[in-house]
């Protein structure tokens, strides 16, 4: 469910997230949009608490030095809008296998509050109970809306996970319980890893006129996202791409879809038989071949979607030795016509299916009307 804003309020909030107080003639200049559309959107944007207004300074009243806000045609001060920090919360709830997490965060993606339930007992159904729990308990009247994140398909029309590591004992959970929780409150049930690339995008001030492929990496754990101008890829399911699962001909452990050679059973410190990933990587850039199977896999992937862009979001992202030989590993197996032509970037952010990155799903439905 999205948030109820017309595109021009969306598109008012968006220039506030991304350039701080704004009067209402500055966004009729850097938008062309007419000055009454403009007024309307912020006339509801400060009703309903998403954008506060800097009181005007007074007639002769000290500056502290810096230049008072230009005059609009009529002689008047522009008076300055920004997003209200105060007022009112988003709410993040990231369900992982026996783990449901929670934050709040304000409408400028600070953190407000957080809450960890880890060691769940009773699996898949237990876990979206506590979860439901943790909504009626953290919602209040200052909650903007919510986002959820779960690892694997989703049907929001049924309601119901499909397919989750959360859950892989159950293969069709029901997820009616959060929808009746958040009760009236706008609810957005994603993918983690669209939640991941909704806040690289929003903290990065990412172009929304690209395509991105966005893959996360760990010890055993590989997804991805895909943007298609600025917009998650959907398909018949919500779902990410499901990167990880990948098959590859090597003797891995049986991964949780059934199967054996799942690229992220490759790319894990069990199939190495080490005890911490990042010092063999840091060590020994391309061990048993891993960086090579996942920098294959990865450049597959671009010789498919021809994107813009290649972001590595992965805690291992800040070992040069491992860095460089994954870049070069995709890059050399990238088609002749796109070589060149993708930018590859490193995203050093360790924080794939936590509640603080669910909380970028609503912030996304807020400010980005590709997310609605």
């Amino acid at each position: 469910m999205s948030l109820p804003l017309s595109k021009h309020e969306r598109d008012f909030a968006s220039l506030l997230w991304s350039n701080g107080p704004l009067s209402r003639r500055d966004v009729v200049e850097r938008t062309g949009t007419h000055p009454t559309l403009v007024g309307t959107a912020a006339t509801s944007l400060l009703k309903k608490r998403i954008a506060r207004e800097n009181p005007r300074p007074p007639k002769n009243a000290s500056t502290n030095g810096h230049a008072p806000p230009p005059a609009t045609p009529s002689g008047r001060p522009r008076s300055p809008l920004e997003i209200d920090p105060a007022s009112r919360h988003v709410l993040g709830i990231a369900i992982q296998p026996a783990h449901v997490s929670a934050v709040q965060l304000n409408l400028l993606g600070k953190l407000l509050s957080q809450t960890n339930h880890p060691h769940i007992p009773g699996g898949g159904p237990a876990v979206v109970a506590r979860a439901a729990e943790l909504i009626s308990q953290l919602s209040s009247e200052s909650t903007l809306s919510i986002g959820v994140s779960v690892p694997g398909f989703v049907d929001p029309a049924a309601r119901r996970l499909l397919l989750s590591a959360a859950s892989p004992e159950t293969r069709d959970l029901d997820l009616t319980p959060l929808y009746t929780a958040a009760n009236q409150l706008p609810l957005t049930v994603h993918n983690d890893m669209h939640a991941l690339a909704a806040r690289w995008q929003l903290s990065n001030h990412a172009p929304t006129d690209e395509d991105v492929l966005l893959a996360w990496i760990d010890d055993g754990s590989i997804g991805a996202s895909i943007l298609l101008s600025g917009r998650p890829n959907r398909g018949c399911v919500t779902g990410a791409a499901e990167l990880g699962h990948l098959r590859t001909p090597l003797p891995t452990p049986t991964c949780f879809c059934g199967r054996q050679g799942c690229l992220e059973r490759v790319f894990s410190s069990v199939y190495l038989d080490v005890p911490d990933l990042a010092v063999h990587l840091a060590a020994y850039p391309d061990p048993k071949s891993i960086t090579s199977a996942l920098a294959t896999s990865l450049a597959d992937a671009a010789n498919l979607l021809r994107p813009h862009r290649i972001v590595i979001a992965s805690p291992y992202a800040t070992l040069p030795l491992f860095a460089s030989t994954l870049t070069a590993a995709i890059e050399s197996n990238l088609l002749p016509g796109l070589a060149g032509k993708i930018t590859l970037t490193f995203w050093p952010h360790p924080t794939q299916g936590t509640a603080e990155t669910a909380a970028y799903l609503p912030l996304s439905s807020l400010y980005q009307r590709e997310w609605t």
